[in-house]
């Protein structure tokens, strides 16, 4: 936690929206390093931020559910994404867009400033939940309950789970940072080994932005499947009600009406068969948007990581001559690692999602088609049932029932066009969604390839440089030259066996 003498204060710590920062830490939550921003904001040196616990910059008014929630998420090698309210060493306070994900040994927190309408929602919800916890007899139970509330509201505000409500608010975030600050610019002013690695992480940056723009759609399309399932729901509960009515009533009619009864019972078979075939719909339509969702967080995971990727090497290179022959440079490389080694991972997570928004498509089009051909039946069954009930006085009440699935089939067949105009447009659109992610992880793999060449060139360099020095000038060690500390910040990129930090708080 926060030093004892640090009391907060009702005051913002300003940072920019287009400032990005991450910190690294180890499996229990210390932390090992940090980019300037982070130093910056916090308020505090690096030295005295390293070795200390995350929490350091935990604002009291973030319930311990929140924290406890992300442990669990990051305990199970899942990735979490959440909104913080941090301290700074001032008492001044500073609300984040945190994602986090597992490395190697320990856990990576990327951050940024938050900007939609979200923000005030979730402000609302922590002060609620705070309330929960305080009233509770003891911390476990505390967080148990606050727990039970944050999904509790969530529901109610349209979220199945804290997973949907995670998923979308990422996305609307860096959707409204995007607007805000712009599609991302070519890195065109920078020279060197470093410069090629920043326009490299640009062009993937410019792709993944594309993609994200476009994942848009993934969303639209949730909203539609949404309203779709209500929609079959509610017309598979009242067309089994209609059905029922209908048996029961054509039991009451004499011989007369048997024509009448025969009708019914036909209808009934062919309701039940759509009540079947809606239910298989709905499971695909759930299995569909959950994978939309994943998808577009996905993207937007692999857009943030490369995104800080690139910001840290911006500030790398705004920092090079200060760094070279620092002996910083081993550290700032292994931090480079770390966040390359994360967006290629998310890259790939991203070509697997694609892959699951595949799976249910061509099933919900055939369970569509059927579903078409079921209601022109049905239809059909409808009109030779009308034309029998308006011979017999005693039917006359079937004709109403049967203007009412009328109405329902009409109403279905409107809907089924929208949901088979979305699907086919999904259909359709997912190669080139596919092309993007795998033309990205190729571009990654070509990154990672020119790195390890760098590197092993850069060794032998400094190599040979380091034994001329002593041999020469045994009396001080020169500084690599610009160029070649660039070369190794190239190198660095590509070292992959780091792994990645958490930061709590």
């Amino acid at each position: 936690m926060a030093p004892p003498s640090v009391r907060p204060r009702d005051m913002e710590r300003p940072f920019g929206l287009e400032e990005l920062f991450f910190s690294i830490t180890d499996l229990k939550g210390v932390i090992l390093t940090g980019n300037e921003v982070f130093v910056r904001v916090s308020g505090y040196e690096l030295e005295a931020l390293v070795g200390k616990p995350h929490k350091i910059i935990r604002h009291p008014d973030v319930p311990r559910a929140v924290f406890r929630l992300l442990w669990d998420y990051l305990e199970a090698g899942r990735v979490f994404a959440g909104f913080v309210k941090n301290m700074a060493r001032d008492g001044c306070y500073y609300w984040v867009v945190a994602l986090l994900v597992r490395i190697q040994d320990g856990y990576l927190s990327i951050r940024f400033k938050p900007s939609s309408p979200l923000l005030g929602v979730v402000r609302d919800l922590y002060a609620q939940m705070l309330a929960v916890e305080r009233a509770a007899g003891d911390r476990q139970e505390g967080m148990r309950a606050a727990t039970e509330f944050l999904v509790a509201a969530l529901k109610e505000k349209g979220f199945a789970s804290y997973d949907s409500f995670m998923h979308a608010a990422l996305v609307a975030e860096m959707s409204s940072r995007r607007a805000q600050l712009g599609p991302p610019r070519p890195d065109t002013l920078a020279s060197g080994e470093l410069g090629t690695a920043l326009r490299a992480c640009g062009a993937i940056d410019r792709q993944l932005d594309d993609l994200f723009s476009r994942a848009g759609f993934f969303l639209e399309l949730v909203g539609k499947l949404d309203g779709k399932f209500s929609y079959l729901l509610g017309l598979s509960e009242h067309i089994h009600l209609v059905s029922m009515n209908a048996i029961i009533a054509s039991h009451h009619l004499d011989e007369k009406g048997r024509g009448v009864a025969v009708v019914t019972h036909s209808l009934s078979a062919i309701l039940e068969q759509i009540i079947s075939l809606i239910a298989g719909m709905t499971g695909h339509i759930l299995g569909l948007t959950g994978a939309l969702r994943e998808t577009a967080f996905s993207i937007a995971t692999a857009k943030l990581q490369v995104e800080m990727t690139r910001f840290f090497l911006t500030e790398l290179r705004a920092g090079q001559a200060a760094q070279a022959g620092s002996g910083e440079e081993g550290r700032l490389y292994d931090q480079i690692g770390v966040l390359v080694d994360c967006f290629v991972a998310s890259t790939q997570s991203m070509l697997t999602s694609l892959k699951k928004v595949q799976q249910p498509i061509l099933p919900l089009i055939q369970a569509h088609d059927q579903l078409v051909g079921a209601l022109r039946r049905l239809n059909a069954m409808r009109v030779t049932g009308k034309v029998q009930a308006a011979y017999i006085p005693e039917a006359a009440h079937f004709q109403g029932l049967f203007d009412e699935i009328f109405a329902q089939l009409q109403g279905a067949k409107a809907e089924l066009r929208e949901l088979s105009v979305g699907m086919n447009s999904l259909r359709a659109d997912l190669p080139a969604f596919e092309r993007a992610g795998w033309n990205i992880q190729g571009q990654l793999t070509h990154f990672a390839r020119r790195g390890t060449l760098a590197a092993r060139e850069t060794s032998k360099e400094t190599n040979a440089e380091a034994l001329q020095a002593s041999v020469t000038e045994p009396e001080e060690a020169r500084p690599l030259p610009d160029t070649e500390v660039a070369t190794v910040v190239t190198a660095g990129i590509t070292d992959g066996d780091q792994g990645e930090t958490l930061v709590r708080g």
